[in-house]
């Protein structure tokens, strides 16, 4: 073996070693279970007239568009209400069968909104839009 060989393989072996965390969830749910409140299917067939309506409920829920990339199918957007922040991603996409999937992610100060509530009232909104 030539010389620093050794030392590359005793710290990838020390490395190796090290204990693992217990988990990387950012959240106390299962992610299948926070997918599945974060998502919506729609019979609308237009894309853009889906994004169209997601900017329209969230400037109706009071919230500041950040970012629009109708390619992507992404809307951002943010909310400032008594020192507190609420960012909101928004994924427009094309479902397997008829309509389109929207998915939205909500964060509140940071961290990842699991009430089904809070979600149930965006899709509300959302549906009375696209009407």
């Amino acid at each position: 073996m030539k010389k620093g060989y050794g030392l590359v393989v005793f710290t990838f072996l020390v490395g190796c070693a090290a204990p693992k965390p217990e988990s990387l969830q950012l959240v106390d749910m299962p992610v299948l279970q926070l997918r599945t409140i974060q998502s919506q299917q729609f019979k609308q067939q237009n894309n853009f007239i889906a994004m169209q309506a997601v900017v329209k409920t969230l400037s109706i829920l009071n919230f500041q568009i950040t970012r629009i990339d109708e390619s992507l199918g992404l809307i951002e957007a943010i909310q400032l209400e008594k020192n507190h922040i609420t960012q909101v991603e928004v994924l427009v996409r094309k479902d397997k069968g008829n309509g389109i999937k929207v998915r939205i992610n909500i964060r509140a100060d940071q961290k990842v909104v699991t009430n089904s509530q809070v979600y149930q009232r965006f899709f509300e909104s959302l549906s009375k839009t696209l009407e």
